[in-house]
């Protein structure tokens, strides 16, 4: 909010669904190790495959909903971007980076990766790349391009 540039506010909901999404795996993890019971014969390990499917769908709802919200009146209007203090949105981009690179090398040091590891990897890997397009737009905008 302090920048004026949309691209962080983006990255702000984004991160904010990937720790709901993040804690949904996690508890489906916990879930899946439980022992078979009476109704569960096999044991409870398909639940990482539903949380995979749930997790993706509310990240495609979340951002989905977000982008088109804040993103399409911008764009379908000649607005000028009053982008303040570009630097303090490429701190806290490249901080964001470099904070989502521990998780990141968590994951790949797990030799057996479940359905929901995978798809903690993936959006590990997602949100690196988010976050690289996410300068470049900062830095886009500092140059006047907005």
């Amino acid at each position: 909010m302090l920048t004026g540039i949309l691209v962080l506010l983006a990255e702000a909901y984004h991160t904010l669904s990937d720790v709901l999404v993040s804690g949904f795996l996690l508890y489906a993890l916990a879930w899946s190790r439980k022992p078979a019971d009476e109704f569960h014969m096999f044991g409870h390990g398909r639940a990482q495959n539903v949380a995979t499917l749930v997790s993706a769908t509310i990240f495609i709802f979340i951002m989905g909903l977000e982008a088109l919200r804040e993103a399409v009146p911008r764009l379908l209007g000649a607005q000028v971007v009053d982008a303040q203090n570009p630097m303090i949105a490429a701190a806290v981009t490249v901080t964001a980076m470099l904070v989502s690179l521990y998780p990141l090398y968590g994951v790949l040091r797990v030799k057996e990766r479940g359905p929901s590891l995978k798809a903690q990897l993936t959006g590990l890997v997602k949100d690196e790349v988010s976050y690289a397009s996410a300068l470049i737009g900062v830095y886009m905008v500092s140059l006047g391009y907005g």
